[in-house]
């Protein structure tokens, strides 16, 4: 069987120091979903944020949820949770805007988040 590949995997990170105390989530490349505080390390890269985080004096650890294996549907995706991340795969009921999109039908990412929720071992 093929390794099925999410179009997303989010893992949370807690950043904390002097008067802070936030969380953000990373794909592992880029800074995703940060709170307010944390603004500045929107859309940067995993290295570009650690040195922003460091040089602040701060520091920032993998927030160990223990997500309950589940799939959960979203207006515009499926997310499946596992362990401490979060895979989401994306559709697009629309055709027009699939094409341009490159997202797929419905059908085809539940298919997709149910094959890759039977594959992940948590």
């Amino acid at each position: 069987m093929s390794e099925i590949l999410p179009d997303c995997e989010l893992k949370l990170y807690r950043v904390t120091g002097p008067g802070l105390d936030a969380t953000f989530q990373c794909d592992g490349r880029r800074i995703w979903h940060e709170q307010d505080p944390l603004h500045e390390l929107h859309a940067k890269t995993v290295e570009e944020a650690r040195r922003i985080i460091e040089t602040k004096g701060w520091r920032a650890v993998l927030v160990r949820k223990g997500y309950e294996v589940g799939l959960i549907q979203h207006p515009s995706s499926f997310e499946v949770r596992h362990g401490d991340a979060q895979a989401f795969f994306y559709f697009d009921e629309n055709a027009t805007r699939r094409a341009i999109s490159g997202r797929v039908d419905k059908a085809t990412a539940f298919g997709r988040a149910q094959g890759y929720l039977t594959e992940v071992k948590p």
